[in-house]
């Protein structure tokens, strides 16, 4: 919000779109943009992370990238050639990630589990989370290590605490 902010400042305006709108309006902006850096970058054959870990430690960036209030980092990216060959992580399928005229995810059982079954042969998951809480799982796939960590609370509860400190109303 801070060059929106300023753009009224310099027009003697006063800036009234410190909304929830205008933060998923700049949060899925740099999600485009940072999709648009990985499309490039991968082009010309460089190997990119988006790092959303980021957003655990807000402050910690914050400081130290010398960010002003109205602006917040939603996560790093590292760009740079590649020194070994890696398989790509299978995605999910089309399938339940696109809805055509309505949403429909009645068939999103049967095919996290297809999906399940297929990453694991590619690529099983060998730390299960939270064990001692959860128990061992005969078999632990992907949408089982997902549910196991949406299960526990997260830190990033300090999210709507940090926006809010920085200038963002989220009204």
């Amino acid at each position: 919000i801070r060059r929106a902010q300023r753009l009224c400042d310099m027009r003697g305006l006063s800036y009234a779109q410190n909304t929830l709108d205008s933060f998923m309006n700049a949060a899925i902006d740099a999600a485009l943009a940072m999709q648009t850096m990985v499309l490039a970058a991968e082009s010309l054959g460089l190997g990119c992370c988006c790092i959303s870990q980021v957003r655990k430690r807000l402050t910690e960036m914050a400081n130290l990238l010398n960010l002003p209030n109205g602006v917040f980092p939603i996560a790093g990216f590292v760009a740079g050639w590649p020194n070994e060959e890696r398989d790509i992580s299978q995605r999910l399928p089309s399938s339940i990630v696109l809805h055509q005229d309505k949403y429909d995810d009645s068939n999103l059982s049967s095919e996290i589990d297809k999906y399940d079954r297929r990453r694991h042969e590619a690529r099983p998951l060998r730390n299960q989370i939270n064990s001692s809480k959860y128990g061992t799982a005969s078999f632990y796939g992907w949408s089982e290590n997902v549910a196991r960590r949406l299960a526990e609370n997260s830190d990033l509860d300090n999210l709507k605490n940090f926006l809010t400190a920085r200038g963002f109303d989220l009204t």
